[in-house]
């Protein structure tokens, strides 16, 4: 378990689905990762390897821009990605 180092690995959060793609798709072309995108419900991660060997993650929060607010506690993935999307539609 502790073979790699004090640091296992570490996230980069993605602000947008299109962003997301835009570096999976240069990280593919690049061979630094197989692409395979796990699907959290609230969360979107492709892992790739960086020059130096570590583990990095991309990481795009769905319907949300602050994983912070998101309070996985109390509500399904379809509610607060509803919750997400009433924030931006509503004007006050």
């Amino acid at each position: 378990m502790f073979q790699r180092g004090r640091i296992d690995h570490f996230a980069l959060n993605v602000a947008g689905a299109d962003t997301f793609a835009q570096l999976r798709d240069e990280l593919l072309a690049r061979g630094l990762t197989d692409g395979d995108v796990t699907d959290f419900g609230v969360l979107r991660v492709l892992t790739f390897t960086d020059p130096d060997g570590h583990s990095v993650e991309l990481a795009h929060w769905v319907g949300a821009t602050d994983p912070e607010q998101l309070d996985m506690t109390r509500a399904t993935d379809e509610e607060i990605i509803a919750r997400r999307a009433a924030a931006r539609t509503d004007p006050a």
